[in-house]
């Protein structure tokens, strides 16, 4: 009997979401994002390997985000005080989690992983942003076991709208790598709009909230004993219906006391004080997330991925760009972008406000470029249906308006290309990418039909009355009179003179009462158009701004960089190839060459009087043939060999895009195991003592 193959045993979600994290790494070490790299594989480890929840603590500055801390882990562990206190990202994990033996306490950590242990007074330094780490190294808070669930770290963020921007950009760095979003309010002046602009960044951030993206969201609201017990639930209702503006779903909101809860040595579900109880109850929520990383890990890891093979997409996209300046442009490029960034870092705060700003400036001008063409071409399109005869009226006029609009929204889709490429390069310092390959529906014409301006026929009214009369005169003439029936026939043609007349008053009527409703739907039409291209290229640049982040300047700086070290392994590779093609194909024509002279040799032995050879002729002068203006021999060869490089380059680039679409098409088939085992072990029951 023959044996069975063996069945291939289907991969796990887990083992495919790994996989692809080590495809997606690859891709980004090839579009030269080494940090991209290590950030994809440490994010897929900490998630689907080490199964730690990371939630990380956002709020505007003086909210109480660090006191929140302190009492969930049941200690002032993080300094606190009336000036603003934390200024940098600051990480708290279990000492359980640190796998070198390190005990709690207070460190720094290196990219890799390693501990460097630093004084209480040091590392107070550098959570509120006094000074920064020379070695760049991150804070960090190790805490007692039983203060925190080894699956779970928490992360402290500078506040939001504090004055230095940069930690404001810090603190979104560490958004798309959360899992869990903790809001933090402030009871007294709770939810302003830049709460609102934060909280819908965030989500946007981390790719969605449960379903969508995976991450979890709690709403605290803190120093609730600062309000009178009578106000706080209009406090709760107002903050509610705000945020169900920018969230979907229920929000479950908890109002605390963190000051009260930490003095109770961390508060309790049996305590007194509502507010303390509501805070046990966040610490539950909070660290009860450890038992559910087997159903948010995964989710979190493949949003994560897919938003990083977004960003990827937008790196190549730029990178393209490049490829196709001249060399010394792409290193007049390179060089600009250096000394841009040097001058300033970006600002990404202001970068995204102009965005909007910029495009509503693009759009009002666009929009009254529109405006006055509509009026001249109504004013013109009247004075020619005042004068226009039957067949101009139903057959030229309504295609010349259309012609007109035609062209005119081509005028309007190379301006806009223009204006928004400019914006694009403005924000980026650099090739607007977006503004070329992505934004193909710049061309508006494509999408964009001109006004309907229907004139029903008149020559078909203006023929059936003709015959009617005919009709009628003949009738006459047959039953009445000969005196009437020969008036009704004279009379007919003159009467069709008349209705003629008079149906060319009623075109040239029908047509002025169409005319403003044609031009009206039309530009309203091609108005519509040019908000929904500009609002998608302003997403667009959003998104990436987003995506990017404090990496933005850097990622920036290697889409050249790279494309420049592509460009020339690629021309160093063509150059090698066409010297050994060139070599090769010497050889041939040498050894006919010597045949040819071996035949004349034996021909001049036989018959000396032909052996004689003509003249040879002059060598050409390649300056005297090629015409005044045009590229030389040298010239045309080079221009030959860099857009084969660009093109081989561009190949490469084709197939690493190629690469990340087939990525996100693997990542969002996976079908994610709700009721897998818990990757982070059975430690995660034991109780956290406060």
């Amino acid at each position: 009997m023959t044996a069975m193959p063996d069945t291939p045993v289907p991969r796990t979600p887990k083992a495919r979401l790994e996989h692809a994290a080590q495809r997606l790494s690859k891709v980004a070490d090839a579009l030269g994002h080494e940090q991209l790299a290590q950030t994809v594989v440490a994010d897929a480890r900490r998630r689907l390997d080490d199964g730690r929840v990371r939630a990380v603590i956002l709020g505007e500055i003086k909210h109480g985000k660090s006191s929140l801390l302190n009492a969930l882990l049941g200690e002032a562990l993080l300094p606190v005080g009336v000036t603003p206190t934390t200024g940098a990202v600051v990480a708290i994990r279990s000492a359980a989690t640190a796998g070198d033996g390190s005990e709690p306490g207070t460190y720094l950590l290196e990219a890799d992983g390693g501990r460097t242990p630093v004084d209480a007074e040091r590392f107070a330094t550098l959570a509120r942003g006094k000074a920064e780490d020379e070695a760049g190294r991150e804070p960090e808070l190790l805490v007692d076991p039983e203060r925190l669930p080894s699956a779970v770290e928490l992360i402290d963020t500078p506040g939001f709208n504090d004055i230095d921007r940069f930690r404001a950009a810090l603190s979104r760095s560490e958004l798309p790598r959360a899992d869990v979003l903790v809001l933090v309010l402030d009871a007294t002046q709770v939810l302003s709009r830049s709460e609102l602009r934060l909280i819908t960044d965030a989500v946007a951030a981390v790719g969605g909230l449960d379903e969508s993206g995976g991450a979890k969201l709690l709403v605290v609201i803190n120093r609730i004993d600062l309000v009178p017990e009578d106000e706080r639930e209009r406090v709760i209702a107002h903050s509610r219906e705000g945020l169900s503006s920018v969230l979907p779903g229920p929000l479950d909101i908890y109002c605390v006391d963190s000051k009260s809860a930490l003095r109770e040595g961390g508060g309790s579900a049996d305590s007194e004080l509502e507010a303390v109880r509501a805070l046990a109850a966040v610490r539950a929520r909070l660290f009860g997330f450890a038992r559910e990383g087997a159903a948010i890990l995964p989710a979190r890891a493949r949003s994560a991925m897919l938003r990083q093979a977004r960003l990827l997409g937008y790196n190549a996209s730029f990178q393209a760009r490049a490829l196709y300046l001249e060399r010394d442009a792409l290193s007049r490029e390179l060089a600009a972008v250096e000394s841009t960034l040097a001058a300033r870092e970006h600002d990404l705060d202001g970068l995204r406000k102009r965005i909007p700003a910029a495009g509503e400036t693009i759009v009002s001008a666009s929009k009254e470029r529109i405006a006055a063409f509509r009026g001249e071409l109504e004013e013109s399109a009247l004075a020619q249906i005042h004068k226009a005869d039957l067949s101009t009226l139903t057959q030229v006029i309504p295609g010349a308006i259309q012609d007109a609009f035609l062209e005119f929204a081509r005028q309007e889709s190379e301006r806009l290309r223009g204006e928004l490429e400019a914006l694009t390069r403005e924000i980026f310092a650099t090739h607007g990418e977006l503004a070329h390959r992505r934004l193909v529906e710049a061309m508006m014409p494509l999408g964009f039909r001109g006004p309907g301006l229907y004139v029903e026929p008149p020559a078909v009214i203006v023929e059936v009355g003709t015959l009617a009369l005919g009709l009628v005169g003949t009738i006459i003439w047959y039953l009445g009179s000969t005196v009437t029936g020969m008036v009704m026939t004279i009379a007919s043609p003159l009467t069709t003179v008349i209705l003629r007349e008079k149906t060319v008053r009623d075109a040239r009527a029908q047509v002025r009462d169409a005319l403003p409703g044609a031009l009206d739907a039309a530009t309203d039409q091609l108005g519509a158009i040019i908000d929904k291209l500009v609002a998608r290229h302003g997403d667009a640049l959003d998104d990436h701004l987003m995506l990017a982040d404090l990496s933005l300047s850097e990622q920036l700086l290697t889409a050249l960089r790279t494309a420049q070290e592509r460009l020339d392994r690629h021309e160093a590779q063509l150059r090698v190839h066409a010297a050994a093609t060139d070599a090769a194909t010497e050889i041939e024509p040498a050894k006919a060459e010597v045949e040819v002279e071996v035949e004349a040799d034996a021909d001049a032995d036989a018959e000396p009087s032909k052996a004689a050879p003509e003249a040879a002729p002059e060598p050409k002068d390649a300056s005297k043939d090629s015409k005044e203006g045009e590229d030389t021999p040298a010239e045309q060869a080079a221009k030959r060999l860099r857009e084969r490089v660009a093109v081989v380059a561009q190949a490469e680039l084709n197939g690493l895009e190629a690469q990340l679409d087939a990525l996100i098409t693997e990542l969002r088939s996976i079908e994610l195991d709700r009721e897998a085992e818990d990757p982070s072990g059975d430690d995660e029951d034991a109780p956290v003592l406060h």
